[in-house]
């Protein structure tokens, strides 16, 4: 229950957001390029994808999978393992 207010909360600010920007741009007669949002936000999650993966690689968990290979890194990022790959 609590996720679902939580939820119901970011919704509301989020599109009490959207609205103040369609009211401002709509008052002074402006548009957007939603091309160049696009690729900006585009940029901005592969810029962010590759920091999650930097941090996986040197400060994220080591663990043993079940061959014996030891691995480091986040469970969606990039893993690093060594080990005999021929164990099995």
């Amino acid at each position: 229950m609590f996720k679902i207010i939580i939820g119901m909360i970011i919704g509301i600010i989020l599109t009490l957001i959207i609205l103040a920007i369609q009211h401002y741009l709509k008052d002074n007669n402006l548009r957007i390029n939603w091309k160049n949002v696009l690729i900006a936000l585009g940029v901005i999650l592969i810029i962010v994808w590759l920091i999650y993966n930097f941090m996986s690689l040197t400060i994220g968990p080591e663990y043993t999978k079940s061959n014996g290979n030891i691995c480091k890194g986040y469970r969606y990022g990039l893993k690093i393992c060594w080990g005999d790959i021929n164990v099995e």
